[in-house]
């Protein structure tokens, strides 16, 4: 509904202008497409020779109504429309909001052909004709709103007798004039016409202002994003700082033979202005290795500290090697690298405020500390924005669940990236009230095992699936997993379909200069009301 406010007065002039049954399917195509109210083909096609089918006549109704991207309180419960459908929850919305009906036994009719009678009988809601009989009166009624006329009778009404066959389906083209003339009929006990009524919605498809709700965050209670950043200390030629093992580390500014022995530091390393000599490779970080380091020497397969050759590095002789925590206990191997006087550093890259920390160490360190700017005014305000929107009341209850082919049950804790969004979010993490001291916490981890019986009592609005990019179906995957696990079923956010499949590129992996849309990606699936809704899946 975005381009309606901003062209609204063009449509009300036009319609104004026109008498009702005299525009044709094109003429009224074209309007409704300018206003946002209609989409064509990938070609701009409008396609007015084909017919609608339910779940399309539903979406165009929705359209007039404002109401395309709002949200059932439950999923609903026709039996031939799966969960996952395109067009699942708008039938739900439609359903619940009493625009639309079944079809009987249970059953919407999806990609059935919507009779005029139907499509009639929805536009009519819209306009607050809800009574029983509306469905059996809906072309006497649309006759006299002039909503409906044979195209071949001129100003006379085809009755529902006299529609057999094909003609008693709606073709697109019909169906644009009977929205245009919708638009200029009066509400049901008011003197606004639709297209009226319409002025008065808000922007971004009723995305509430932030004067309509109590705000979890002010710019003064935000949190010290910077906090880490800020103790980084930058000379004329060199940068100290606290590494991962607290150590405190002084580098020489542009070092020039650098070795990266953990994957998603070294993306982070080139993200931030820096270049290697040599690293190493595992199975599934190659896709996201930059261009710049593909040619690299690789000296090494795994990131384990038992593949990776202390002779190899030697006979580098390199200025810095750069490891991390989390894979192969590196931290150890950090210490043994330093009794060879080779310089080490240990990354810990597991919030923002680490990424916002490395960041400036890192372009600092490289002699390009422009980039620790971009990073503040392209990645950690926008970020801040998005902040600044979250409510402080009525925040969802979440468990973000580990998917994989194992069956390991894992739910994530604030401690972790991914679900570390979701509490400066302010969501409610489920996963931080589950105990568990088996985790290794020098891994740098913060999982625990899930039960779904313990946590019953309390019961997640949303359930968010992480997983590697390996796992291309997670929310397909759980329903057949689970499909015979009673407590799983059990869950309200499994009856609603509240399951979202988390990309792995912001949350299996990290995020670093994406962190951004990390954020906003999650606020959608939290907040959908202030921040627009989120697919359940992900391209």
């Amino acid at each position: 509904m975005k381009r309606i406010t901003a062209l609204i007065l063009v449509l009300v002039l036009l319609i104004s202008s026109a008498s009702f049954a005299a525009i044709s399917p094109t003429d009224a195509g074209q309007e409704l497409k300018e206003m946002g109210f209609i989409k064509g083909d990938a070609n701009g096609d409008l396609q007015p020779e084909k017919v609608l089918t339910r779940e399309e006549a539903l979406v165009t109704i929705l359209r007039l109504q404002g109401a395309e991207s709002k949200v059932a309180t439950k999923m609903h419960t026709f039996s031939d429309v799966p969960k996952d459908h395109w067009a699942a929850k708008r039938i739900a919305y439609g359903y619940e909001a009493g625009i639309v009906n079944g079809v009987g036994e249970n059953k919407f009719g999806l990609a059935q052909k919507v009779t005029k009678q139907a499509y009639l009988t929805m536009l009519l809601r819209v306009l607050g004709y809800d009574g029983a009989d509306t469905y059996d009166k809906a072309f006497e009624l649309a006759a006299g709103l002039k909503i409906y006329a044979s195209p071949e009778d001129g100003d006379s009404v085809a009755k529902a007798t006299d529609l057999t066959g094909e003609a008693q389906f709606v073709k697109r083209g019909e169906a644009f004039v009977m929205m245009y003339n919708a638009l200029n009929t009066k509400l049901v006990g008011s003197n606004q016409t639709l297209l009226e009524s319409l002025k008065s919605v808000k922007n971004s498809a009723n995305v509430p202002k932030a004067s309509d709700y109590a705000r979890a965050y002010t710019t003064a209670t935000l949190p010290n994003f910077t906090e880490k950043a800020d103790k980084v200390v930058v000379t004329e030629d060199s940068v100290s700082f606290v590494d991962a093992r607290g150590k405190e580390i002084t580098v020489a500014k542009n070092p020039q033979k650098v070795v990266g022995l953990y994957p998603s530091h070294n993306i982070l390393w080139h993200q931030a202005g820096g270049e290697l000599i040599a690293r190493v490779s595992t199975k599934y970080s190659e896709k996201r290795m930059p261009d710049a380091f593909k040619d690299v020497e690789i000296i090494a397969e795994s990131t384990k500290p038992d593949s990776i050759s202390l002779e190899k590095l030697v006979v580098l002789k390199p200025d810095l090697v750069v490891l991390g925590i989390g894979m192969g206990k590196q931290v150890a191997f950090a210490d043994t690298i330093d009794n060879l006087d080779i310089q080490t550093i240990v990354i810990d890259n597991e919030t923002l405020a680490d990424y916002l920390k490395w960041v400036k160490v890192i372009a600092n360190i490289n002699g390009k500390p422009e980039l620790y700017d971009d990073a503040l005014a392209n990645v950690l305000a926008p970020i801040q924005e998005i902040l600044l929107k979250v409510p402080a009341q009525n925040n969802p209850k979440a468990l973000m669940m580990q998917v994989n082919k194992k069956g390991t049950l894992v739910a994530y804790r604030s401690g972790t990236t991914a679900a570390g969004l979701m509490k400066d979010l302010k969501a409610i993490n489920v996963g931080d009230v589950l105990s568990d001291e088996a985790y290794d916490k020098t891994k740098g981890v913060d999982k625990v095992t899930l039960s779904f019986e313990a946590v019953l009592q309390d019961q997640p609005d949303l359930i968010l699936l992480k997983h590697s990019s390996k796992n291309k179906d997670a929310r397909g995957f759980v329903a057949k997993q689970f499909a015979d696990n009673a407590v799983w079923n059990a869950y309200e956010a499994v009856k609603n379909d509240a399951i979202y499949d988390l990309p792995p590129n912001f949350y299996h992996y990290k995020p670093m200069k994406n962190y951004k849309e990390a954020y906003e990606y999650m606020a959608k699936i939290l907040y959908p009301e202030i921040f627009g809704e989120q697919s359940k899946t992900y391209e």
